[in-house]
């Protein structure tokens, strides 16, 4: 309930905003014309989005290099999914402990942190490649990702944190250190919390701190199931023997995927792919650097 109350509120600001015409703020999106957004420019301080959902699909793909592919969804429907064939450290705030995708399960509640400098599609749902960050938690918690100063207060000034010693300090990566306050500070940070106080700032004592500071940003290419990518981005996909090109298409875009080659046709214009589509137990496999390519 307090997520949808929060939504309505975002969304009566944003109707507002655009009805007085002061800002701007819709645009046409094509919902079967996936975008790829790029990767903005670096600052001092690195911007995220959280997404929070219901595991609704975990679909694995039981063959070499093949992607797992993760939705998560809301009572509007979906609202993200992740393709990785990475090892995914995931951080099971309940638990106080890190955790494996093999760990997760449908229906499980994950917020799913993506740095705003990675490329996402502008599919609806959008989706992401490898480069995110997972937090298992239950329906209580809550979670604020954002910069704190030396006093431990966000760069937004909505939020101070009331350290603990029963608070759990970690990185991304699940270090064997042992982490204190001052750590947190000037950092980027994940915070999981059950209860704040009122105030301004709001106050918490913090059941978890994730600290991102020193997390990668880059991404890198991979194998990505073609038929349930594209068709999840409203393609049509068309086969027709295996020594034939695969046929990617809606109403603006064509793409020609031959077995065994680099080479993509897009519209007509030629691409070269960091590795070459290969068929796999039945199932096509295309290089994640096509996503590149589809403006």
């Amino acid at each position: 309930m307090k997520k949808r109350f929060f939504r309505m509120i975002s969304t009566t600001l944003i109707c507002a905003l655009s009805l007085t015409g002061g800002i701007s703020v819709f645009a046409e999106v094509k919902t079967n014309e996936p975008m790829l957004i790029e990767a903005m420019e670096n600052t001092s301080e690195l911007n995220f989005t959280k997404y929070y959902g219901k595991v609704s699909s975990l679909v694995k793909e039981e063959v070499e290099n093949g992607a797992t592919s993760l939705t998560i969804s809301d009572d509007y429907g979906e609202v993200l999914i992740l393709n990785t064939n990475k090892p995914q450290k995931i951080y099971d705030a309940e638990n106080k402990a890190f955790i494996s995708l093999d760990d997760i399960k449908e229906g499980d509640n994950l917020f799913i942190i993506v740095n705003d400098n990675i490329p996402m599609t502008m599919s609806l749902p959008p989706m992401i490649n490898n480069t995110a960050y997972i937090i298992r938690t239950n329906d209580m918690m809550n979670l604020t990702v954002g910069m704190f100063d030396k006093e431990l207060i966000s760069s937004k000034d909505d939020l101070m944190l009331n350290i603990a010693p029963e608070t759990f300090i970690t990185d991304v990566m699940g270090s064997r250190k042992i982490f204190t306050a001052e750590d947190i500070k000037d950092a980027q940070c994940a915070v999981v919390y059950s209860f704040a106080t009122m105030s301004i700032p709001a106050q918490t004592t913090p059941d978890a701190v994730i600290i991102l500071k020193n997390a990668p940003v880059a991404d890198e290419s991979y194998n990505i199931p073609l038929r349930s990518t594209f068709e999840t981005m409203g393609y049509e996909v068309k086969w027709t023997a295996n020594d034939k090109p695969i046929i990617i298409a809606n109403a603006d875009t064509t793409i020609s995927v031959a077995i065994g080659s680099k080479i993509i046709i897009i519209n007509g214009n030629e691409y070269e792919l960091k590795s070459e589509a290969a068929l796999i137990n039945g199932i096509t496999f295309v290089d994640s650097s096509i996503l590149n390519f589809i403006k």
